[in-house]
């Protein structure tokens, strides 16, 4: 964004580049307000201590770490709490900020491990929801809605913004099931925030996701009659699902620690809206819109086309 589009970075988000760069390939504004929902999860907080213990410490003292943890040196940083004499303890805020000396961790250093344990803790939770897990070809694990999640449509209501999605069905023309996903990647900075994108799966079984050429032509051709919309609503439908409905969930990071996030996503108010053309959506085997590819980096759902 900032070296092809020339987009200034800035703490706080603008519409007014949202609608430049609508406006910019070529689609038609109209003078009403849009409602848009970015595919941020705000952080409410996070652990207020993180620990440090070496491996010749947990052995002697026969502690076997259960809890999100990240290998440094000779031994984890995690948040999990033990009474070990001689391990290490700081205030997350602390490290985060100007690194931890005692270890000689940097800042930046520091940011990255704790990227790793939060996208630890996001796993495990989406893990606990009875989400399958599919690694994607650059290593990212996708969590999908597999054969033993629902099939029906899932509604959701968040504050006035309703609806309801099927995040799974099948295609008897390719005699497939498709499955609703997502990636997720924590993002450090002065607004922490989880970052969400939406995937397509397919498999045979509603067990394994089926990897290869096969799958990508199929996701370029499955959901190109698939809308902005729908691709927001589902996610809608599917947060509404992790969270039971409520506004916050939970990722443990330790017995007593975890991650807090908010929910729903961040929303934006922007004075023009872009038009889609007349129409509903059409059938999943039917044509329209191409599925976004792998490698776009989008940070409005409204851009996912």
């Amino acid at each position: 964004m900032q070296d092809e589009y020339k987009v200034p970075l800035s703490i706080e988000p603008s519409t007014a580049i949202w609608s430049s760069l609508q406006a910019m390939h070529g689609r038609h504004l109209e003078q009403r307000p849009e409602q848009l929902v970015s595919n941020w999860l705000q952080i409410r907080n996070v652990p207020d201590v993180i620990h440090y213990y070496r491996n010749a410490d947990l052995r002697s003292n026969e502690v076997m770490l259960s809890s999100p943890r990240v290998p440094y040196g000779d031994g984890f940083v995690t948040c999990e709490e033990h009474p070990i004499p001689g391990a290490s303890k700081a205030l997350l805020s602390d490290v985060l900020s100007v690194g931890w000396p005692e270890l000689g961790i940097a800042n930046i250093e520091m940011r990255k491990i704790f990227t790793r344990l939060a996208n630890e803790g996001m796993e495990l939770f989406l893990k606990s929801r009875g989400l399958h897990s599919f690694e994607m070809a650059n290593g990212q694990l996708a969590w999908w809605f597999g054969g033993d999640t629902p099939d029906t449509r899932l509604a959701f209501d968040w504050g006035g913004v309703k609806g309801s999605r099927v995040l799974r069905g099948a295609s008897q023309k390719r005699k497939v099931q498709w499955h609703f996903g997502v990636t997720s990647q924590y993002r450090t900075g002065l607004v922490p925030y989880f970052r969400l994108r939406t995937r397509l799966l397919f498999s045979e079984d509603g067990k394994t996701a089926l990897p290869g050429k096969r799958t990508h032509r199929m996701r370029r051709s499955f959901a190109k009659g698939w809308r902005n919309a729908r691709w927001r609503d589902m996610l809608l439908a599917f947060l509404f699902w992790l969270s039971n409905g409520e506004s916050l969930i939970r990722l443990q990071l330790a017995p007593e620690s975890d991650i807090k996030v908010e929910l729903p996503p961040l929303m934006f108010v922007s004075p023009v809206s872009v038009s889609e053309g007349e129409g509903e959506d059409v059938d999943e085997d039917e044509t329209g819109e191409e599925f976004p590819e792998e490698d776009e980096e989008s940070e409005l759902l409204d851009e996912e086309d």
